[in-house]
């Protein structure tokens, strides 16, 4: 078969074009020249504007192309060239289109209004109503982001009667020439040691499509040899989509990084975007359909994109939703653990207590600090329910002293009924501490851990203590 690829010379191309070449196909590249690409020898060069198509449409005869693979068709005009200049010499197209057509996509960066769309992303989801979404940041009629969108594209190449064309519509894609470098923020924090990479809550809870670039040029290969792809939309994508935290934890685990990832509250850090809103997809038609799998493990594709990272280090790092690392510092020093412990009056429900105990830290700090029935949910005892604090460990005043206290009462039991424990954790601590019991619950306020204990009995009197390392807090 012949193939002739528009663009192809930059980072998801070269990969593309080794595959159908591996796989004994003809393949033409059209594109500007001013890529040095490591292309294998026998493949056809056409320079020119993607613009004007047109003016090649001589060579293009003389190649003969089965199938015409557009890599950058970003604006309308972008699809009615390709149709135009094609339509009669090609039998199908195949084109690249964005996560970004979605409508959850318009919610994230805030062009639509409305709830949050519900995830993974079908190619049955609605796309966007609102187009041009980065209109806002173009300098003026001529610049490119007054004009993207992917969506007209789209429209022009799948309602084409004469010329059939398939969509793909691609993740954030990693890998080995990623011009956005995808990784290198985090993995510098790695390289650098750094012991905890600071998200905010909202964006470490975060989902998007990802997919290693040699993978998605998988993907673009099927659609282009396999004949059940003509007149078809597909998401292409990972078959899991990690959060944020978990992706930087799973990067951390390649790189073998012994830090941590903590979160803290969404005043910290500030967003542009919806986080709430994901917009990860579903890639089960391709796999269904056309066989689609991934090549290359999720392991390996990390390694591969690490070692292209550090081989090639960028000028500037882009670090969006990051601190930078003084800010991170002061934040990770006022993380340590605080006690709030309380005794109850004789005779006093410890839940009833431990809300009053509450409110009364409330109306001292002048916030709703810490709520009161998200603390109490769940504190039914067992009959052998967790056990009570020991006194003198737990007024430890350092640090050390506190976090031992924090880890110790986790790991006491106690036969006694009217003793009940609430030990609330950092996410820093979440993974050793939450095995412990079914009553640990956790939130995390002003980027401190908060640790509750209360006790009834007749020599009790009622009385309560914070402590912080904070000292704005205490």
């Amino acid at each position: 078969m012949k193939v002739l690829i528009i663009g192809g010379t930059n980072f998801i191309g070269p990969p593309l074009v080794r595959r159908l070449v591996g796989l004994g196909h003809e393949v033409a590249v059209f594109h500007q020249g001013q890529t040095q690409a490591d292309l294998p020898l026998g493949v056809e060069h056409v320079l020119g504007n993607r613009h004007h198509l047109g003016a090649h449409a001589d060579e293009f005869r003389r190649f003969g192309p089965e199938v015409v693979v557009d890599m950058i068709a970003y604006i309308e005009a972008d699809a009615a060239g390709l149709v135009e200049t094609f339509r009669g010499l090609a039998r199908r197209t195949v084109v690249v289109s964005s996560a970004d057509v979605y409508r959850a996509y318009g919610r994230f960066i805030g062009t639509e209004d409305g709830p949050v769309e519900p995830t993974p992303l079908t190619e049955e989801s609605p796309l966007r109503t609102d187009l041009f979404p980065y209109r806002s940041h173009a300098q003026g009629p001529d610049d490119f982001f007054h004009t993207y969108d992917k969506i007209p594209v789209e429209q022009v190449v799948i309602n084409e009667p004469d010329l059939p064309g398939t969509v793909l519509r691609l993740p954030m894609v990693h890998g080995p020439g990623d011009p956005y470098r995808r990784l290198s923020a985090y993995l510098k924090r790695m390289d650098d040691g750094r012991p905890a990479i600071v998200l905010d809550e909202a964006m470490a809870r975060w989902k998007c499509p990802r997919g290693y670039v040699e993978n998605v040029a998988a993907a673009i290969t099927l659609a282009v040899v396999d004949e059940r792809a003509t007149g078809r939309t597909y998401n292409v994508a990972d078959p899991v989509a990690f959060d944020e935290a978990e992706w930087v934890r799973r990067l951390g685990g390649v790189v073998g990084w012994r830090g941590r990832v903590e979160t803290v509250p969404g005043d910290r850090i500030s967003l542009p975007y919806r986080m709430g809103q994901g917009i990860d997809m579903n890639s089960d038609r391709i796999r269904r359909e056309l066989g689609y799998a991934e090549p290359v493990p999720p392991g390996e594709a990390l390694e591969q994109t690490i070692n292209w990272e550090r081989a090639n280090p960028p000028t500037t790092v882009q670090s969006f939703g990051l601190l930078g690392y003084e800010a991170e510092d002061e934040l990770l020093a006022g993380s340590g653990p605080g006690l709030l412990v309380g005794q109850c009056k004789p005779g006093e429900e410890p839940v009833e207590f431990l809300r009053t105990t509450v409110e009364t830290i409330n109306g001292m700090v002048g916030s709703q600090f810490l709520d009161p029935q998200r603390i109490a949910h769940g504190l039914d005892p067992p009959s052998n329910g967790p056990g009570s604090w020991n006194n003198r460990e737990s007024r430890g005043n350092s640090r050390g002293g506190a976090s031992r206290a924090v880890r110790n009462a986790c790991q006491r039991s106690a036969s006694s009924p009217n003793r009940v424990r609430l030990a609330s954790v950092s996410p820093a601590r979440s993974n050793a501490l939450s095995s412990t019991n079914s009553l640990t619950e956790r939130w995390a306020t002003c980027a401190a851990a908060w640790s509750v204990s209360f006790a009834s009995g007749e020599s009790r009197k009622s009385s309560f203590a914070l402590r912080t390392d904070r000292s704005d807090m205490v």
